[in-house]
Order: C-alpha cells, then structure tokens, then sequence
C-alpha cells in the first residue's frame, strides 16, 4: 500500500528585507524597464498621432480652459499672478496631467497584473513605481510645450526656474507614488475603491489650483484645504519660478513634509500587505 504524497507549499520570499528594498528593487531592474516600456508603448500603440498626444493634450486643455475662464470673468483673464494666463494655466495642467494619470494608474497596477503576482515573486513595488514613471514620460514631452509656449507668449522666467522645475517635478512624483502605493494596495483587498478613484481625483482636481489662483479665494477654510493638498505646493512653487525670483520657503516646506508624509504612509501600508496580494488579488 503506498503512502499519501503530502501536498508541496512552495514559500517564495524575498532576500531583501527592508522598506523601500533597493536593493532587491535594483536586481529585479529588467523587470522595471519591461514593465515601463510595456505601458508605454500600449498607451500610443495604433494610434494616429503616437506620442504626439503628450503635446496635444495641454495644448488642447490649455486652450479650452483659457476660453471658459475667459467666458466667465468677463473676458478678464489675459493675465494672472504677473503672466499669460495660458502660461499660468500650463504651469498647473503639465504638473496636474502627471499626477492624475500616474495615481490613476498605480492604484490599477496590482489588479491588472494579479495573474503575474500568482505566479512568480518580484517585488511588487516595481508595479506602482513603473506605472508612475510613464505617466511622467508624458510629462517631459509636454514640457516642450512649455517652452514653446514661454516663447509665443515672451515670457522671459526667473533663474530660480532651474531649481523649483525639477523640485516641482519631484514633488509631484513623491505625491503621485505615495498615494498610488495606498491606493493600489487598497483597491486589491477593498475592490471598491476602484470605483471611489476617478471620483475622488475629478474632486481633487477643483480643490487644486490649476485653472484658477489661490487668490481668487476668499474662504479661510479653502486656503487651508488648498495649503494641505501636495498639488497646491508643486503648482504654485512653479509659477512664482516665472513671475519672480522669491520663494516662498514657508509653502516649501509644508509641500515637502505633506508629500513625504504621504510617501511613507503610502510605503508602510504596501510593504505591511504586500505578502497577502496573490492570495486575494
């Protein structure tokens, strides 16, 4: 008589242990261009124009939003906060079109793979991180939008651009990877939240100040609402680069702590559930 084969458990786990695991992130680096690459080219793949939609789309919103505000304030908007309005308005639709699309595509990353999580290991920050990383590659394609624009329109920005563009960038990535990280985790054991997203970011985007000014605003309560949204910081740090020279170290800093609040809260969060993603994903 011949015994019962036990069931194999096969245990995969990572050989790095750590929060952000560079290390193990750095080995797995193959995979993180795969799945960058990956998403890029589905995004343009049979598609007319190709990448060229990266430049369209602030255009084409630049336009639309300049026309509607335009209509409202009485024709009243050639010029805010000491520039173009259309330069105002790029300012906050090339930072905001990054973070939408990024965190909309982060808290997806895990449930559009869940085949692979079962599978094989790799660390599954990879997911989140890559799907962020391309939204930002439409990001440097509309910036030369926005260099075209600042010469149709001769505005001629402050030195201090060379340091708050790529701070502005940073901010709004760190922003866009922590809450993308919360939410993708989220939406794999809670799969409302699914749902709750594009919600969530079409409010978002009214109490962010991309098409309008903070000063435009006359309820205390706003600005402390607009204050504590990482967007207001990135966007507004941006503007001031073009307008002057100052910078406004008082919003700096409350922008950096929000993001990098969000961006631990966002990691803890992932690496506390990550090991229960394949079996509920």
């Amino acid at each position: 008589m011949t015994k019962p084969q036990a069931s194999a458990f096969i245990h995969i786990t990572p050989k790095h242990y750590g929060l952000l695991s560079i290390r193990e992130i750095w080995s797995f680096r193959e995979l993180f261009y795969y799945f960058a690459w990956r998403d890029i080219k589905i995004r343009y793949k049979q598609t007319f124009l190709g990448v060229a939609w990266a430049l369209l789309q602030p255009l084409i919103q630049m336009f639309l939003f300049a026309f509607v505000v335009a209509a409202i304030r009485g024709g009243n908007s050639s010029e805010v906060n000491g520039m173009p309005y259309e330069i105002f308005l790029l300012c906050g639709l090339l930072l905001w079109n990054a973070f939408s699309a990024g965190l909309s595509n982060a808290a997806g990353s895990l449930n559009q793979n869940a085949a692979m999580l079962k599978k094989i290991y790799f660390p599954k920050l990879i997911l989140p991180f890559s799907a962020v990383i391309v939204s930002f590659f439409d990001l440097l394609m509309s910036l030369l939008v926005f260099a075209g624009a600042l010469i149709y329109f001769q505005v001629v920005p402050s030195w201090i651009i060379l340091a708050m563009l790529p701070l502005s960038i940073l901010i709004t990535f760190l922003a866009t990877t922590g809450l993308g990280m919360l939410l993708g985790a989220l939406s794999v054991k809670y799969r409302d939240v699914r749902y709750i997203i594009p919600f969530g970011i079409q409010m978002l985007f009214w109490i962010s100040p991309v098409v309008y000014s903070a000063e435009w605003l006359n309820h205390h309560w706003l600005g402390t609402v607009l204050l504590a949204n990482p967007m207001t910081g990135a966007i507004q740090l941006l503007r001031d680069s073009i307008a002057s020279s100052a910078v406004n170290w008082q919003l700096l800093g409350i922008t950096l702590g929000i993001c990098l609040g969000w961006f631990i809260l966002g990691i803890v969060y992932f690496k506390r559930t990550e090991y229960y993603f394949a079996d509920i994903a």
